[in-house]
């Protein structure tokens, strides 16, 4: 449970599927605080308490468990809780939103303004998948990644039912960060160069890095990595620390272990110790 925002906290912490990233907050007594969508689809709902929220210094509303909150990427979201407040957060990334996008949406493609966004009363059905996602998160069941993907492709088909919604989730499949992150995501174990990235989406380097830093905040390398780090941990459980960094195509053992505990902050075979105990 997540008492603040911090971006190495929600990546380490949150509860991953290859569709979903799970990120839960709790929140005391008038608690203020600005936060990022960053890369991905925010889902943002209320488990318990009331949320008053300005999205990119837009006016100030609020919303309850009653609502539902869809914030396209690279949102800044300032909030304000008067009370003790409970939220999950559902990070839902482009894999997923480009599958159920070439499925089920209508095409409607256009622009998005920046100070988009989509506030909706939940429905009985995504009431109860939020209800079977919380259940499946907190149960020990090994098959739980799997199924916490199942009810993310349930739960973006049921909000998809909206056109404001269903917008928003359908621009932001097609932007070039987000194709050049599907890629990435792909091209984990071997990965390929940026260089390929770039040339596959025929465009230069130098543009992709601008729009990476733009809209991402971090350059398309560091962004890599990342997912590299996170396959790591996957991979660790069965492979010793020189197999998974020749896996994931790190120039040197030593450069994998380095960045592994700077962002994790114990080295890859301490965690593949503890994960054994």
């Amino acid at each position: 449970m997540l008492r603040t925002f911090n971006r190495a906290l929600e990546v380490a912490d949150g509860l991953q599927s290859d569709f979903v990233r799970l990120l839960y907050y709790e929140f005391n007594d008038k608690f203020q605080d600005n936060y990022k969508s960053y890369e991905s689809v925010r889902l943002c709902t209320i488990l318990d308490g009331v949320k008053h929220v300005s999205i990119n210094d837009g006016e100030q509303f609020s919303y309850d468990k009653n609502q539902l909150l869809l914030l396209p990427p690279h949102s800044t979201v300032y909030m304000d809780i008067e009370r003790h407040t409970k939220a999950l957060v559902l990070e839902l990334n482009d894999k997923l939103i480009t599958e159920i996008k070439h499925k089920t949406f209508v095409d409607e493609a256009s622009e998005i303004d920046e100070n988009k966004f989509f506030v909706g009363a939940n429905s009985a059905e995504i009431n109860n998948c939020l209800t079977r996602i919380n259940t499946t998160a907190i149960s020990p069941n090994r098959d739980k990644q799997y199924l916490l993907d199942t009810l993310a492709r349930e739960l973006t088909i049921y909000i998809t039912r909206s056109s404001g919604a269903r917008q928003i989730l359908n621009n932001e499949a097609n932007t070039i960060s987000a194709k050049a992150i599907a890629m990435m995501r792909e091209h984990l174990t071997p990965p390929v160069s940026i260089q390929y990235i770039a040339f596959t989406l025929n465009i230069s380097v130098a543009f992709l890095s601008n729009k990476f830093k733009k809209e991402i905040g971090i350059t398309p390398s560091t962004f890599y990595n990342n997912l590299k780090l996170q396959k790591a941990k996957n991979l660790l459980l069965n492979k010793n620390v020189n197999e998974t960094s020749w896996e994931l195509g790190f120039e040197n053992v030593s450069h994998f272990i380095r960045l592994f505990t700077k962002v994790y902050g114990i080295t890859p075979l301490q965690w593949k110790v503890q994960k054994q105990q």
